[in-house]
């Protein structure tokens, strides 16, 4: 395992106690939250400068309401990752993370038009905690994954696709950011950008085909808010750039948890839900309201004791609030997708 880390601090900074914005672990997503992301439609790709009292006019934007859910998982196939979210244009990414950093452990790749698994036995370090302005790393990380390879003479035989990732994480801004509604003047940008090598191989070591992609990212956060304000993401592939911007509605970036106040035997599932929505309540409950992201209440029902079944069908697309009750006082809320 090959891994580079080297961190760097202006003394400057340090001395003089300046930006005082840092990125924590708290500030990003665990397994179980949701929220709704704006997938922009028509953005131009265009970041901004780096370093500090910088100035983000996104307040234009205007785009598509999109679910992100990040899902507990204990899948085989992608060791030690501990929860997965679904991007759009992306597809599913696995992660993994501790107190000191926050790692992608895998993916999905497509070779020759077929997509496949691409677990990462050497993760990939996308966020260091604390992160202050001025700091810095390098990570090199990577995996390999079984593919089909058509071979010159040897036509399609079993290959391995070795996957090389070299990546550098910076936090280089802080400033205000304005997005649809709302403005942030706390805001803190991470910049990350990696070098991804796949080289396929057959009968182990015979080197057969090798391709490259790059990609520039983006992450603006705020020390206020859980999972990032905005995500602008540029990939350079097989002669092609592909550009995704994507911005957090406030109300749901602040991360609320389900079950945030009594045990999981309440929780909603299954979530996301389509059709019917299902809990288990304890004898004292006497009401099951769900909520709109604003607190309005699109419906209620009484609750008894035991499993209890809701129907979502007449509810659009999104994430809604629930909450159930124990007389006059909430027992137990908590956060679902309709989709």
């Amino acid at each position: 395992m090959i891994k580079i880390s080297i961190l760097s601090i202006p003394a400057f900074f340090l001395s003089i106690g300046l930006f005082a914005q840092t990125l924590q672990r708290s500030n990003l997503a665990n397994s179980g939250d949701m929220f709704t992301g704006v997938v922009v439609s028509g953005a131009t790709w265009a970041p901004g400068a780096s370093g500090t009292a910088q100035t983000w006019d996104f307040s234009s934007f205007t785009g598509d309401n999109i679910p992100y859910n990040y899902v507990a998982v204990n899948e085989p196939t992608f060791p030690g990752s501990e929860m997965k979210v679904g991007l759009p244009g992306i597809g599913d990414l696995y992660f993994a993370s501790t107190s000191n950093d926050f790692s992608l452990t895998g993916t999905y790749a497509t070779f020759n038009g077929v997509s496949y698994a691409v677990p990462y036995s050497n993760p990939e370090k996308i966020f260091a905690f604390p992160y202050t302005y001025g700091m810095s790393f390098k990570d090199t990380a990577g995996g390999s994954f079984p593919v089909t390879v058509n071979a010159p003479v040897l036509g399609n035989v079993s290959g391995t696709v070795k996957r090389t990732v070299y990546a550098e994480s910076s936090f280089d801004a802080t400033g205000t950011l304005l997005l649809p509604g709302n403005t942030y003047n706390d805001a803190l940008r991470i910049k990350i950008t990696a070098t991804i090598i796949d080289s396929a191989f057959v009968y182990g070591t015979t080197f057969i085909t090798a391709t490259t992609s790059t990609s520039e990212d983006y992450y603006w956060f705020s020390p206020n808010y859980k999972q990032e304000l905005l995500h602008m993401s540029e990939v350079v592939a097989n002669g092609s750039t592909y550009d995704i911007v994507v911005y957090f509605i406030p109300d749901v970036v602040t991360g609320i948890l389900n079950n945030v106040t009594s045990s999981v035997n309440q929780a909603a599932y299954p979530n996301p839900a389509t059709n019917q929505l299902n809990f288990n309540c304890t004898a004292t409950a006497t009401q099951i309201k769900i909520l709109s992201m604003s607190g309005a209440t699109v419906l209620e029902v009484p609750a008894r004791e035991g499993k209890n079944s809701v129907s979502v069908t007449t509810l659009p697309t999104g994430i809604y609030l629930y909450e159930i009750l124990d007389g006059e006082s909430i027992s137990s809320k908590g956060k679902f997708s309709k989709r």
